[in-house]
This record gives C-alpha cells, sequence and structure tokens, in this order.
C-alpha cells in the first residue's frame, strides 16, 4: 500500500473521553477541485494564491479530499483548455473528468481606493447546481487569508451529502467501539524494543572511598540498556486506542570489593582473601493504554499513552573469606554468607513516540517513556551462612560509618528492629525518562 509522511501534533487526552473522540474522528471525505479565482484590479497570481489558501484551509478540515493544483493544471492541458477559459461550464466539465463530487470557482474585484471582494461558489459537479455561495470583503490583501479560513471553517455540503456523513458517522463509531472485541476488526502483534537509561545506583557508590580506603579493590558496574517483548491489540481506525502487556529487563548494577593480605612471621607466611559482591536484576511487566492518530494515507503515526510498570528488583548478596599459610600446622579456614533481597513495587508511567511503518505488517517504533515514583527501598532478604540458613528476616541499609567524615556503608539490619539514627533504608531510583526503540509485528 503507498504511504504518505506528514507531521500532525495529538493532545493526550483521558480515557473517559475516547468515546467522543472515536465519534468526532469518523471520516467522510468528499473529492473537492477548487480552480483558480478569477481577478478583476489585480494580478492573476492573486487567484492562484487565493485558490491555493482555500484548498488548504479545505483539507484541513478533514472532511474533502482536495484535487491537487498540479492535477488540475494538467487536466486543463489534456482537454487543451487555457486559465482565462476556465468559466462556470468549463469547471464543471473538468469536474467531472477528475471525478470530483464539489466544483469550487470564484472571483476577486478590487481596484483604487477599494476593498477586496471574495466570492466563492460551490457547485455539484453532476448537476450543476450551486449549494453554497458567499462574497465576504477584506480592506487589505492579507486580509483574504482570513476570508478563506472562515469559508472553510462552514464545512459546506450539499443536503444529499450531510445525510451520508451522519449515517457513515454512526456506522464508524460503532464499528470503532467495538473493534477491540470483535477479533476480525482488531490488529493483534507483538513489539521487541531495546532501551536506553541510566538508573540511580549511588547508593551502591557510596561505600567505595571507605573500601578503597581500606586498601580493597572496588569495581562498580552499571549497564544502560534493557528489553522487551510486548503483545499488543488496537483498532484499525485512523483515530484508535489499543491495549499492550508484555515483560521486560532493566539495566543491572554490580559492586565488587576484594582484598589479599599477606602476614609474615617467621618462618612462615599467612594468608588472608576476602570478597563481597552485590549484584542487582531488575524485572519488569509494563501495561499500557494508548492513542494513535494515524497520516492520511496511512505510513506515520504518532502516538502517546499511559499506564504502569510493575518493578521486581533482586539483590544478591555474596561475601566470602578464606585464611591460609605455610605453617603445615595451620588449619586453613573459609567463610561464605550469601542472602538475596527483594523488593516488588507498582510505578506509573507515561509515554509518547512516532511509529513509520516498512510494510503493512512491519513498522518501526521510536519513542520515549517517563517513569514516575520509581525509587525501590526497604529491600528485604534473608541469609544464608556456609549453608545454614538463618531465619532472621533483614533489610538493606546505608549508614554513615563515621559521622560527619561521610564514609558510608552497606548493611544489614533485622526487619523487626528500628533503625540506627545514622542509617536509613537502602534504594535503587528507576524514575526519569528513558528512550525505547522498537520493532513492531502485526498480525
Amino acid at each position: 500500500m503507498k504511504r504518505s509522511l506528514f507531521f500532525k501534533s495529538l493532545i493526550l487526552i483521558g480515557l473517559a473521553g475516547i468515546s467522543g473522540s472515536l465519534l468526532s474522528a469518523a471520516e467522510t471525505r468528499t473529492k473537492i477541485a477548487v480552480f483558480d479565482l478569477k481577478v478583476t484590479g489585480d494580478s492573476r497570481e492573486l487567484g492562484i494564491q487565493v485558490a491555493g489558501l482555500l484548498r488548504l484551509f479545505l483539507a484541513g478540515t478533514g472532511e474533502y479530499f482536495v484535487v491537487e493544483s498540479g492535477e488540475i493544471d494538467q487536466t486543463i492541458r489534456v482537454q487543451r483548455l487555457k486559465p482565462p477559459d476556465i468559466d462556470q461550464n468549463a469547471a464543471l466539465r473538468l469536474g467531472k473528468v477528475l471525478k470530483a463530487k464539489y466544483v469550487v470557482i470564484g472571483s476577486i474585484n478590487t481596484g483604487p481606493d477599494m476593498p477586496y471582494t471574495l466570492k466563492i461558489t460551490f457547485l455539484t459537479a453532476k448537476t450543476g447546481a450551486a449549494f453554497f455561495s458567499r462574497t465576504l470583503t477584506s480592506e487589505t490583501r492579507s486580509g483574504l487569508h482570513g476570508l478563506c479560513s472562515q469559508i472553510a471553517s462552514e464545512r459546506p455540503h450539499d443536503a444529499g451529502t450531510l445525510a451520508e456523513i451522519k449515517m457513515a458517522d454512526r456506522k464508524e463509531y460503532e464499528a470503532r467501539t467495538y473493534s477491540l472485541l470483535r477479533p476480525d476488526t482488531a490488529r493483534w502483534g507483538a513489539e521487541f524494543a531495546g532501551s536506553l537509561w541510566e538508573m540511580d545506583g549511588k547508593d551502591l557508590a557510596k561505600a567505595a572511598p571507605a573500601d578503597r580506603r581500606s586498601g580493597e579493590t572496588v569495581k562498580i558496574a552499571q549497564y544502560r540498556y534493557g528489553g522487551s517483548a510486548v503483545f499488543f491489540i488496537e483498532g484499525r481506525s485512523q483515530f484508535r486506542f489499543g491495549l499492550s502487556a508484555g515483560y521486560g529487563a532493566m539495566p543491572s548494577v554490580s559492586y565488587n570489593s576484594s582484598r589479599k593480605y599477606a602476614n609474615y612471621s617467621s618462618p612462615y607466611y599467612s594468608y588472608s582473601y576476602w570478597r563481597t559482591k552485590l549484584s542487582n536484576e531488575t524485572r519488569y511487566v509494563p501495561l499500557d493504554v494508548y492513542l494513535k492518530y494515524e497520516s492520511q494515507g496511512g505510513g506515520f503515526i504518532f502516538s502517546a499513552g499511559g499506564g504502569a510498570d510493575y518493578l521486581m528488583a533482586r539483590t544478591t548478596y555474596d561475601y566470602y573469606s578464606s585464611n591460609t599459610s605455610d605453617n603445615p600446622a595451620f588449619t586453613p579456614s573459609q567463610y561464605s554468607k550469601k542472602g538475596e533481597f527483594t523488593r516488588n513495587k507498582v510505578v506509573p508511567h507515561a509515554q509518547a513516540g512516532f511509529e513509520l511503518f516498512l510494510s503493512e505488517g512491519l513498522s518501526i517504533n521510536v519513542g520515549a517513556k517517563y517513569l514516575f515514583s520509581a525509587a525501590l527501598d526497604n529491600l528485604t532478604g534473608k541469609f544464608n551462612t556456609d549453608g545454614v540458613v538463618d531465619p532472621t528476616k533483614y533489610r538493606m541499609v546505608v549508614g554513615e560509618a563515621t559521622p560527619p567524615d561521610g564514609e558510608y556503608y552497606i548493611g544489614f539490619h533485622p526487619e523487626t528492629k528500628p533503625l540506627c539514627p545514622n542509617e536509613r533504608p537502602f534504594k535503587y531510583d528507576y524514575s526519569g525518562l528513558r528512550a525505547n526503540i522498537a520493532i513492531r509485528f502485526y498480525f
């Protein structure tokens, strides 16, 4: 299917207004041919420019399919006519050739110290009957712009077409209202998206200065890429709404610190090693309701909507230490402590984007999504020490080790006990803007 590109803006509206919006978006366009106006007292170019303005304003109403000026000029040449010879009869004959339902003709009259008088007449191409006529005046040449806008705003139609539009509006409204309940009028599909964002993981970084000062090697890895798979269902109309749900992964972050220590006590060396690793992975389930507006002729779509993400954060804690020695009488020892701390939360979001069709069943979507109040704190869990599960439930915390020096530590506090004055819940924060690019498959 041939598709053209152009931009239109769409205001995000509440779901309560969906029915009214769908009704107003019902499209029954009438083909109309606007011929250049005859001019008395000014240049012929004025008639061409004003006709162009009228075409633009009529097309802007969404109720007319306006024949382009180039197509009109080509038809005039084929019919071996010249612009000055286009009277009412010639315009009606050309309208039939162009397969237009309406023909618009008119004139502009002016003179020294005289206003500009604009006369416009709408004719039915089949019968030649005039069903709409306006004679308007402007004191200035530039005022003709407003007169064209005024005429187009009246949306002229003959009586028969008005009845057809009313019936078409009703049928279109009914079809769109029930589109999500009828498989033959709804579109299903799948979307695979990649996202770019940066989580606020500053609480992990707070412990790094103190650990480095104690001689530990610290590595913090914060990734910026995520992805998701989504299934959706939406209508087929030019202005439509849809629903989607899926599953995705957010960028992960990890904290690793380790230290090796050797002590000499003649004639033997003893060795100590310890390692701490914190790693977070967050999965999410996105639920969305969105509105779409498709350009005339299809191909380019603007969408906007909102919904919620169900975030599921999981942080694993892994601590290991060992002690060995060259002394054969020394008994090596090792210690292991592991834990898993989780937090789930529903957070709202808003999103908007553009979609470009590559074929009837394939498109590319570029958009942005903003998460509100997406801080995940109060992560809780249990420890497994050398294979033995500790029944106590702990909460991850950030504490200031030596106030007010600013050295911090990441610790774990029994959930049932109040936090110490120098501690607060550890958190990750996913709030903010992210960019998405996706491929959509329509079934």
